[in-house]
């Protein structure tokens, strides 16, 4: 498991460190925010944890149904 998460953030890490996902918070006429951090879901998001605990309690609700 470490293994996996440590990769997955080398991973993430890669992607979000490109200049290009700033720009819309450097460029005012920026039109692409679907490419920038504001629209990834990364391990950093703080709504990340709360998310993953609420999609552990449907997926285990929806399964027991």
């Amino acid at each position: 498991m470490q293994s996996a998460t440590g990769t997955l953030h080398s991973g993430s890490a890669a992607v979000i460190n490109k200049q290009e996902q700033y720009e819309v918070f450097d460029n005012a006429f920026a039109d692409d925010p679907t490419h920038s951090l504001l629209s990834k879901d990364h391990f950093a998001l703080i709504l990340n944890k709360p998310a993953r605990n609420w999609a552990k309690i449907i997926v285990k609700h929806a399964v027991q149904a």
